[in-house]
Order: structure tokens, then C-alpha cells, then sequence
């Protein structure tokens, strides 16, 4: 090979290595890849987020009822404890809403994962328990129409307040979890503290029957 041969075959493979060694960094950059898109996932116990909050619904009342008040506000935990109802549309002293019936309190938030299971069978309870047992939902979290979306997306009508402030929480020394479920007598007083996701009426039935004694 002649001495220009040589020098050409040199630069040759020169050019060539260089590109293989950009190439192999192109493939291999340390660069982050672009951030992932999509909707937030669900927030850990104890903290959600409204800066986006959903528009509210057009017949809040129709999934988020206002609970009803008895004559006598009781000496319960929560005797004293005013609360808005969840839809907007008045206050109500929730010792006057426990106080007369054994009274199953459901302590839930809008981005709670077992609660979109739990609620339902909460109203399928309801309606089993047919005034023999009432049901009380508090939404313990910011964003009551959050709360009243959920309960719409999910086509379940319950009592229902907005407690933001957690009064009910502390009221009934409950653990700052959801969902958890407080079991009161007919005079609005504690029996049993229940920190388990119910996922059929039967269920909530049976607690009902071994802790308050009521066969329904």
C-alpha cells in the first residue's frame, strides 16, 4: 500500500471511531428523562390536596345529605360538636344527630382508596338498617366538594358533614387514619372503635350485631 493509501485509511478509521464514541454517548447521556404526566395519585393518611378543586355538583343535597337533628343533644363525645353539613346548606350539633339511636359514624376523605369501597356498603347498610341504626359520614379533610363528588361518582347517597378542622377526630380520640368507623349507643356513647376498611354491608352488619347488640 502506498504511503497516501496508509495516511487515507488512517483518517478513515479516525472519523469512524469518533463517531462510534458519540454515538455510545448519545445512547448512554446521564440526562433525565422527561417527567411523566398524568393525574396525582392518591395522598398518603393525614394530608390531600384542593388546589384543583373539582366543580362543585349541581344537586349537592341529592348525594350529600344534611343529617337530621334529634330534641336532645346528648352528653356523648360528641355533644357540642357543630359541624357544616358536607353539601353547604346548613350546621348541625352532631350530639343532637347521634343521640336517640345507636349511631354508626364513618370517618372518611375523598382521596382515600379504601373508602370508594367502604362508602357504598355504608349506604347499602343504611338502607338494611332501616332506622333501626343510624349512619353518620364525616369528610375529615379540605375540599368539601371534592367529598361531594366522590360520593356522586360513586352513586351513593349518605348523612353527611365537612370537617376540615378534624373536631370529630379528637372528639372521639380516633386514630388519624381513614377509614375508621366509631360504633356509639343510643345515647351517643363510644362502645367500639373499628380501624378496618368494610367492604360489604354484611360486614358493617356483623359489628353492628356483636358490638351493639342489634340483629338486623
Amino acid at each position: 500500500m502506498t504511503t497516501a493509501g496508509r495516511i487515507s485509511l488512517g483518517l478513515l478509521v479516525a472519523v469512524l471511531a469518533l463517531i462510534g464514541v458519540v454515538t455510545f454517548y448519545t445512547l448512554n447521556s446521564d440526562d433525565p428523562a422527561p417527567a411523566p404526566t398524568g393525574p396525582p395519585q392518591a395522598m398518603p393518611a393525614g394530608g390531600g390536596s384542593d388546589e384543583e378543586e373539582p366543580v362543585r355538583v349541581d344537586d349537592p343535597e341529592l348525594w350529600a345529605r344534611c343529617p337530621v337533628e334529634g330534641d336532645d343533644g346528648g352528653d356523648g363525645p360528641l355533644a357540642g360538636v357543630t359541624l357544616a353539613c358536607l353539601d353547604g346548606s346548613d350546621d348541625v350539633d352532631l350530639g343532637a344527630v347521634v343521640t336517640g339511636r345507636p349511631t354508626v359514624v364513618n370517618l372518611w376523605a375523598y382521596w382515600c382508596a379504601p373508602c370508594r369501597k367502604e362508602l357504598p356498603a355504608m349506604a347499602e347498610f343504611a338502607e338494611l338498617a332501616d332506622g333501626q341504626v343510624d349512619v353518620l359520614t364525616v369528610h375529615i379533610e379540605d375540599g368539601a366538594a371534592s367529598g361531594v363528588e366522590l360520593l356522586e361518582s360513586l352513586g351513593v347517597s349518605l348523612p353527611a358533614v365537612a370537617d376540615a378542622d378534624r373536631l370529630t377526630v379528637a372528639a372521639l380520640g380516633a386514630p388519624r387514619v381513614v377509614p375508621v368507623t366509631v360504633l356509639l349507643d343510643a345515647d351517643g356513647e363510644i362502645v367500639e372503635t373499628l380501624v378496618v376498611p368494610f367492604e360489604t354491608s354484611a360486614e358493617i352488619a356483623d359489628a353492628v350485631r356483636e358490638h351493639l347488640g342489634v340483629d338486623l
